[in-house]
Protein backbone atom coordinates (compact mmCIF):
# COMPACT_ATOMS: atom_id res chain seq x y z
CA UNK A 1 0.00 0.00 0.00
CA UNK A 2 1.76 3.22 -1.07
CA UNK A 3 0.95 6.27 1.31
CA UNK A 4 1.91 9.98 0.96
CA UNK A 5 2.40 11.95 4.73
CA UNK A 6 3.47 15.67 6.24
CA UNK A 7 2.79 17.93 8.71
CA UNK A 8 4.47 20.45 11.24
CA UNK A 9 7.50 19.50 12.45
CA UNK A 10 9.66 20.80 15.90
CA UNK A 11 12.94 20.91 16.77
CA UNK A 12 15.24 22.12 19.56
CA UNK A 13 18.58 23.44 17.34
CA UNK A 14 21.90 23.71 19.04
CA UNK A 15 24.23 26.06 17.51
CA UNK A 16 28.25 26.51 18.58
CA UNK A 17 31.41 27.63 17.13
CA UNK A 18 34.94 26.30 18.17
CA UNK A 19 38.48 27.74 15.76
CA UNK A 20 41.99 27.46 16.29
CA UNK A 21 42.78 31.26 14.46
CA UNK A 22 44.33 33.10 17.19
CA UNK A 23 44.80 35.81 15.21
CA UNK A 24 41.48 36.98 14.55
CA UNK A 25 38.88 37.59 17.21
CA UNK A 26 35.71 35.55 16.89
CA UNK A 27 32.28 35.75 18.52
CA UNK A 28 32.08 32.23 19.51
CA UNK A 29 28.58 32.34 21.01
CA UNK A 30 26.26 29.14 21.71
CA UNK A 31 23.38 29.16 21.08
CA UNK A 32 20.34 26.98 21.70
CA UNK A 33 16.87 27.98 19.74
CA UNK A 34 13.42 25.87 19.10
CA UNK A 35 12.63 25.92 15.44
CA UNK A 36 9.03 25.13 13.67
CA UNK A 37 8.66 23.88 10.55
CA UNK A 38 6.98 21.19 7.97
CA UNK A 39 7.52 18.01 6.38
CA UNK A 40 6.62 15.74 3.62
CA UNK A 41 7.44 12.28 2.18
CA UNK A 42 5.67 8.60 1.17
CA UNK A 43 6.25 5.44 1.52
CA UNK A 44 5.16 1.61 0.55
CA UNK A 45 3.80 -1.22 3.29
CA UNK A 46 3.90 -4.84 1.77
CA UNK A 47 1.73 -7.06 4.17
CA UNK A 48 4.17 -10.40 4.56
CA UNK A 49 2.11 -12.58 7.17
CA UNK A 50 -1.46 -11.63 8.54
CA UNK A 51 0.37 -9.66 11.29
CA UNK A 52 3.27 -8.75 9.75
CA UNK A 53 4.16 -5.77 7.41
CA UNK A 54 7.79 -4.56 6.21
CA UNK A 55 8.17 -0.87 4.12
CA UNK A 56 10.26 2.15 3.51
CA UNK A 57 9.30 5.79 4.20
CA UNK A 58 11.40 8.79 2.89
CA UNK A 59 10.90 12.09 4.62
CA UNK A 60 11.94 15.77 4.10
CA UNK A 61 11.78 18.00 6.40
CA UNK A 62 12.99 21.74 6.92
CA UNK A 63 13.09 24.13 10.10
CA UNK A 64 12.92 27.69 9.95
CA UNK A 65 15.90 28.33 12.60
CA UNK A 66 17.22 31.60 13.29
CA UNK A 67 19.90 33.34 11.40
CA UNK A 68 22.91 32.27 13.01
CA UNK A 69 25.98 34.56 12.65
CA UNK A 70 29.69 34.35 14.13
CA UNK A 71 31.54 38.02 13.79
CA UNK A 72 35.49 37.74 12.66
CA UNK A 73 37.39 40.64 14.03
CA UNK A 74 40.91 42.17 13.12
CA UNK A 75 42.33 40.82 16.46
CA UNK A 76 46.06 40.47 15.47
CA UNK A 77 46.32 39.31 12.21
CA UNK A 78 48.09 41.45 9.87
CA UNK A 79 46.53 43.94 7.42
CA UNK A 80 46.70 40.99 4.33
CA UNK A 81 44.31 38.65 6.58
CA UNK A 82 41.55 37.39 4.51
CA UNK A 83 38.99 38.22 7.52
CA UNK A 84 40.53 42.18 7.44
CA UNK A 85 40.73 42.83 3.52
CA UNK A 86 36.95 43.36 3.28
CA UNK A 87 35.88 46.56 3.35
CA UNK A 88 34.38 46.78 7.44
CA UNK A 89 37.81 45.07 8.27
CA UNK A 90 35.64 42.41 9.14
CA UNK A 91 33.90 39.22 8.29
CA UNK A 92 30.44 37.50 9.13
CA UNK A 93 29.84 33.98 8.30
CA UNK A 94 26.24 32.95 8.24
CA UNK A 95 24.80 29.64 8.21
CA UNK A 96 21.59 30.87 7.57
CA UNK A 97 17.98 30.64 8.55
CA UNK A 98 16.76 27.25 6.81
CA UNK A 99 18.08 23.87 8.03
CA UNK A 100 16.60 20.62 5.70
CA UNK A 101 17.16 16.90 6.40
CA UNK A 102 16.43 13.97 4.49
CA UNK A 103 16.06 10.32 5.89
CA UNK A 104 15.16 7.02 4.41
CA UNK A 105 13.65 4.69 6.71
CA UNK A 106 13.15 0.81 6.60
CA UNK A 107 10.07 -0.05 8.50
CA UNK A 108 8.36 -3.61 10.39
CA UNK A 109 5.03 -3.31 11.85
CA UNK A 110 3.17 -6.10 13.95
CA UNK A 111 -0.51 -5.70 14.58
CA UNK A 112 -2.09 -7.26 17.55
Amino acid sequence: MPYVTGGLSSAKVSNSFATSNGANICTEVNRKEDAWGWNVGGGVEVKVAKKLSIGARYLYTRYNAGDYRVDVGAGTAPATNPFRITPSGGASINRGDKFDTQSVMATSSFRF
